[in-house]
């Protein structure tokens, strides 16, 4: 395998992992805003960011450890193909295990709620 073909697979998975997890991202938030309670969707926002950004960082921690170790006793360019090759596995299995867990996300209700209709001489309620 040569550099070339080293850093096209590279490209390949980092695309198809962040296509992966793109497409998890707006499903989640979009099952968060339909089972909260309207009065609650802001802390819900707040609590998924705060995920978001925590399941990132632990993320990065972990592939810079996965990197780390397996570069221990080895000339340069094995360590960097077999690092990266150690890595992406990893990522390709975090990926299918969110992509498993994705249809345990809640769907659309059954009977959605009713939006109450304006009242005589009131204005109907804006949509937001």
């Amino acid at each position: 395998m040569s550099a070339r073909n080293s850093v096209a697979w590279s490209a390949a998975a980092a695309f198809l992992i962040g296509l992966g997890l793109g497409a998890v991202g707006a499903p989640t938030m979009g099952s968060l805003y339909r089972t909260l309670p309207p009065e609650k969707v802001p802390q819900g926002s707040s609590v998924l960011y705060n995920l978001n950004q925590l399941g990132g960082a632990l993320g990065v921690a972990v592939v810079a450890l996965i990197l780390a170790a397996s570069g221990v006793g080895k000339s340069s360019a094995e360590v960097a193909i077999g690092a990266f090759r150690n890595a992406y596995w990893f990522l390709l299995g975090v990926t299918l295990v969110i992509l498993v867990a994705t249809p345990l996300l809640p769907g659309r209700p059954e009977h959605p709620v009713p939006v109450p209709a304006a009242a005589p001489g009131e204005s109907a309620p804006a949509d937001t």
